[in-house]
């Protein structure tokens, strides 16, 4: 008896168990497609196939979806003594395989490229940060694209309201959440899908509904829909609930190659 009473609550959590499993079982997608959170970790090899880092976070310009930097780590413990290089995404070749990218330079040119500490990130804003990087690695091999001027302050900038970031970490992509313009919270980013050919964020994943896991809708939004707001993390999607009921879900084992607009 004891066995029967104390039992009942173990299967809704084995269900619940099983929900979350699949909802994070990584999707069908072809190459050169990858989900962000893959990407996040990968080993990073020299140019001669030395491990040198890890794949630590990744830029992306806001307005467009390029994917600017990846931020490799390098060296240190537990985050203790990390160094961290902002290094041009066309300074990265194709993944060598589905867990490894490869920079192209050898791990000695990487020591005197430009880096800062985990604690202490660079102004991504600055010009003359970025210029700097993409001399450094133009000289391996690129062309350096330097000399690209930042668009001038807005008058809404002039008059101290908020103005979207240029540039956004993938950290502070991928927990983050979307809202309407009336306020109404529509759900959390569970993914961003990146073709690493190219270079772009192509759509990220919302989940929409549900509670705790169980019934929640993942839907494509293609990443021009989306607009930043002020808090890091926080985004707006203007489209209502209803279309999002309407709007197809994805096949958790096969996302598309694409995302079409919700917007009707």
């Amino acid at each position: 008896m004891q066995n029967l009473r104390t039992s009942w609550w173990i299967a809704p959590l084995l269900m619940l168990a099983m929900v979350i499993r699949t909802s994070s079982a990584a999707p069908d997608l072809p190459a050169p497609l990858q989900k962000t959170r893959d990407l996040l970790g990968q080993t990073v090899e020299d140019r001669e196939g030395k491990d040198i880092g890890r794949m630590k976070d990744a830029v992306f310009e806001a307005g467009t979806g390029n994917v600017t930097f990846a931020v490799l780590s390098t060296g240190g413990l537990v985050g203790l003594g990390e160094k961290l290089f902002m290094v041009p995404w066309y300074a990265l070749q194709q993944p060598v395989s589905g867990e490894t990218l490869r920079l192209s330079m050898t791990a000695e040119q990487l020591k005197d490229a430009p880096h800062f500490d985990a604690e202490k990130w660079p102004d991504m804003e600055d010009r003359h940060w970025t210029d700097a990087i993409h001399v450094y690695y133009g000289n391996y091999g690129k062309r350096p694209a330097v000399g690209k001027e930042l668009p001038p302050k807005t008058a809404e900038d002039e008059r101290g309201g908020y103005v979207p970031l240029r540039f956004l970490r993938a950290s502070w992509v991928l927990p983050g959440t979307i809202a309407n313009p009336r306020g109404q919270r529509l759900g959390d980013i569970k993914d961003a899908v990146v073709d690493t050919a190219a270079g772009k964020v192509t759509y990220v994943v919302l989940g929409f509904g549900g509670t705790l896991g169980l019934g929640e809708k993942l839907i494509a939004v293609p990443w021009p829909e989306l607009r930043g707001s002020a808090g890091l993390g926080t985004f707006t999607l203007d489209v209502d609930k209803d279309t999002l009921q309407k709007a197809p879900g994805l096949n958790k084992d096969h996302w598309p190659r694409t995302a079409e607009s919700l917007k009707q």
